[in-house]
């Protein structure tokens, strides 16, 4: 009572701090009482170093070290944790619905370890397992997307270079085989070496007036000639090249010719100066092709490099691109478990902080009604004068 006087309480008054806290407790007892039991479950992962996500088309260097890179892989994963794409998965893939699509989630980073925690609650325990397993997988899957979009990109990006390149190559190679009908040849280089040859031999053969020595040789080598061409036709024939094997044909046809005209004049030693000049006219004819054929044959070369480069990189991003969407440096190394009793009401604690809370709103209270009725009392008019003493 003497420290309600000296704080300017009435001593009548307790019983509005009394009334306040027992109200107060009494609410939230009720509260709690009829407040449904909260169920947690926990999820523990483990993320390591992520992988190159880029597709290097170009030699590039990296400047970012392995912690760094993990480091802003956890931050980033735990905002993808969070978002509201993963939140959205989750509640279809569970069908939840009312009170279950607002589950509680809560999600912590050890700082100088790997491993990510991610604790649900919910109004039940299976729906607690279901919710944080379901949840985590879903944000691993959609980080997963995230991550791979630079993939993506370049893997839709090499997709349409290498149509190009796949069309500019068909183009050069169609052009080769076009010249190479139109112009009789098969292997330029092969044909030019073979009739300087044949060439050099019938005037070797002339000059020394044995035409007789010089046909075996020469005919042993045409007929080995040819019957390598028909080996090869046979090739390309079961693989169902036409076009090659028409050329072949043509090969053929014309050392065949060139067989009949050696054995004809094998025996006419008068003939070999008409042979020795169609075969420099036919070598002629061949060198005066070989500037076209090696700029044909270059550009069938260089889009071959080409179109097979940017097949190897488009099959790098194929790759890369489901690499990453797997998100295999994050794995659940412990997956949540319905809990067996919900989470422990803090009642002691509240019983506390209620009372504490309730005694300090009814003092405040007190002091106001106190200072109304202060206000509200009346003042005299004259002031009062003290007695008058008798024995003055």
């Amino acid at each position: 009572m003497k420290l309600l006087s000296r704080l300017g309480i009435a001593p009548h008054r307790v019983l509005v701090i009394v009334s306040v806290m027992l109200a107060t407790v009494a609410g939230l007892g009720f509260r709690i009482l009829n407040t449904d039991p909260v169920f947690e479950s926990q999820v523990k992962l483990q993320m390591t170093a992520p992988q190159e996500e880029n597709v290097s088309i170009f030699s590039q260097r990296s400047s970012i070290n392995a912690r760094d890179e993990l480091t802003i892989a956890r931050n980033n994963f735990m905002e993808v944790l969070d978002s509201a794409v993963v939140w959205s998965r989750t509640i279809k893939k569970l069908d939840l619905r009312g009170a279950d699509a607002n589950y509680d989630i809560d999600i912590t980073a050890l700082r100088d370890a790997d491993f990510i925690y991610i604790t649900v609650q919910a109004r039940t325990a299976e729906l607690a397992e279901q919710i944080a397993n379901t949840h985590t997988t879903t944000a691993i899957e959609y980080y997963g997307e995230v991550r791979a979009k630079p993939s993506s990109a370049v893997k839709d990006f090499l997709a349409k270079e290498l149509e190009s390149a796949g069309e500019e190559r068909r183009a050069s190679e169609l052009a080769f085989t076009q010249f190479k009908i139109d112009n009789g040849v098969a292997n330029l280089e092969s044909e030019l070496s073979n009739m300087q040859v044949l060439v050099n031999q019938l005037q070797l053969e002339r000059d020394t007036g044995t035409a007789a020595e010089y046909t075996n040789p020469q005919l042993k080598g045409l007929l080995g000639i040819i019957d390598n061409l028909r080996i090869e036709r046979e090739k390309a024939f079961g693989r169902g090249e036409v076009a090659v094997v028409e050329r072949y044909d043509q090969s053929i046809q014309r050392y065949t010719t060139q067989l009949a005209e050696l054995q004809s004049s094998a025996n006419a030693p008068s003939g070999i100066d008409e042979v020795i000049v169609r075969r420099q006219e036919e070598l002629q004819r061949l060198a005066q092709l070989e500037p076209k054929y090696n700029e044909l044959q270059e550009n069938v070369k260089r889009s071959r490099q080409e179109y097979d480069l940017l097949e190897d990189k488009y099959g790098e991003a194929v790759l890369k691109e489901n690499t990453v969407k797997a998100a295999s440096f994050i794995q659940i190394v412990e997956p949540a478990i319905a809990p067996t009793a919900p989470v422990p009401t803090k009642l002691r604690v509240l019983l506390i902080l209620a009372v504490a809370g309730s005694l300090g709103l009814g003092v405040m209270w007190v002091f106001l009604l106190e200072y109304i009725a202060n206000r509200k009392a009346p003042v005299p008019l004259v002031p009062s004068q003290k007695p008058v003493n008798a024995a003055e």
